[in-house]
């Protein structure tokens, strides 16, 4: 079921990927360091909701805290399994490069939805993520002859309604609850925070995660219909 879209939330690819416009709105506010670390996780988070929903098995979602003197900042990945990152597909298999296309906007959709929702600076880009985009999309958009301003933003409005399903925010949420928890605890017991201090979530602790929100009763097809003739 959709939650009611806020017009805020939602923009256009270049604005999610490459938020300047936040950015000058919000000028110089100082950033919560926990925050920013919930941000992280919630980004991290939309990623692997997102990949559970396709059926996608990641081997783990990772979450790094950057300790320095003046400052504390986040880093995360989603880490494929070998296998998967050997996957040699036709490049005009569409359906394969749309859902993983949404799975990598689902990160940077999560994360503006979170930051807008809290009145939080969006002060960094997305250009990793850009990055895996274009670069995984493009053999296909050259050989296929389509438009890749089109296909990026049907892509990126489907990352951004995912994430408007109540049931998936839900379950982005409390993931990312549970991934801060792990960090918080892992801090807590450590007796001198290295410079750099990673927690790793294996895949079966996140679809159990996932499990536990209830998102399984969420049907593929509800949030795009299309998908029942092969079509995103």
């Amino acid at each position: 079921m959709l939650s009611n879209k806020n017009s805020s939330v939602f923009c256009d690819y270049e604005q999610g990927m490459f938020p300047e416009q936040l950015h000058r709105k919000f000028g110089d506010k100082l950033l919560d360091p926990m925050h920013e670390q919930d941000a992280t996780a919630i980004h991290e988070s939309g990623h692997a909701v997102a990949a559970w929903l396709f059926g996608i098995e990641l081997e783990s979602i990772r979450m790094t805290m950057h300790t320095s003197e003046r400052t504390k900042a986040w880093s995360g990945a989603n880490v494929a399994h070998a296998r998967t990152k050997r996957l040699n597909l036709p490049a005009d298999y569409g359906p394969f490069y749309r859902v993983h296309g949404i799975v990598t906007l689902a990160g940077p959709a999560a994360e503006r939805k979170f930051r807008v929702f809290h009145d939080l600076p969006m002060y960094k880009g997305n250009e990793g993520d850009h990055d895996r985009f274009d670069s995984s999309m493009g053999t296909m958009l050259e050989r296929s002859g389509r438009s890749s301003y089109a296909f990026r933003r049907l892509i990126w409005r489907r990352a951004q309604t995912m994430m408007e399903i109540e049931q998936v925010w839900h379950a982005v949420s409390e993931l990312a609850s549970y991934l801060t928890d792990l960090m918080d605890e892992e801090v807590w017991l450590t007796d001198q925070v290295p410079p750099t201090l990673t927690i790793s979530l294996p895949w079966s602790a996140v679809s159990d995660a996932v499990h536990s929100s209830g998102l399984e009763k969420v049907l593929i097809s509800d949030i795009f219909p299309r998908m029942a003739n092969g079509a995103l």
